[in-house]
């Protein structure tokens, strides 16, 4: 950097349009008067207390990086729609799905309204992910007829599932159940309203 002078770890150029931070012989961190952008070249940021208050704009984050409009005050991080992981493997169900052993470890996706989704007869170890990705469908799981499901605070009988009902039902509502080879299905993860089906 032309004419540039090290002052206890900065560095200012001429005519101090941007400072360098450095530590050791490593250049941290950079201010850059030009584009008022504040770059952090090594170990990202860490804040330990107060959070980060936006006055001029509102925190967006895409795989291009993180952009500010409007004005807000970030408190915490949330996302509205499906969150799946890139490399995850995903099977979009239609209709009425029965599912089997090779589905095991995939997302089984239903983007329909009333899917139903079929479980088979309960095996120890047996697991799936089922995820309604569309609002305002309704999916019901069934278990085989000798089997039940057990979720939180609710026992199915045994002809009987549990449906995430079309009135409250979200993008991203989940549900993972695994086999315990006996009795059925017991529910070890829940998003969204899901309820015990009647009749």
């Amino acid at each position: 950097m032309a004419d540039s002078v090290k002052l206890r770890g900065w560095k200012f150029d001429n005519p101090n349009t941007y400072g360098e931070v450095w530590v050791d012989g490593t250049h941290i961190a950079t201010f850059d008067d030009a584009t008022n952008g504040l770059t952090l070249n090594t170990n990202g940021l860490a804040i330990t207390a107060g959070g980060i208050t936006i006055t001029a704009g509102a925190m967006t984050v895409s795989a291009s990086g993180v952009a500010t409009t409007g004005a807000s005050t970030l408190a915490k991080v949330t996302y509205s729609d499906r969150l799946i992981h890139a490399n995850a493997i995903t099977s979009a169900m239609t209709g009425t799905a029965t599912l089997d052993e090779e589905d095991c470890g995939k997302i089984m996706t239903s983007a329909v309204d009333s899917q139903v989704v079929t479980l088979p007869a309960t095996v120890i170890g047996l697991n799936y992910t089922i995820m309604n990705v569309t609002d305002g469908l309704k999916m019901t799981i069934q278990p085989n007829t000798a089997d039940q499901i057990y979720m939180p605070d609710i026992l199915t009988d045994s002809d009987n599932g549990i449906v995430n009902t079309a009135a409250t039902s979200k993008d991203g509502d989940l549900i993972k159940l695994v086999a315990d080879g006996s009795v059925g299905w017991y529910v070890t993860e829940l998003h969204g309203i899901w309820a015990a089906e009647s009749g």
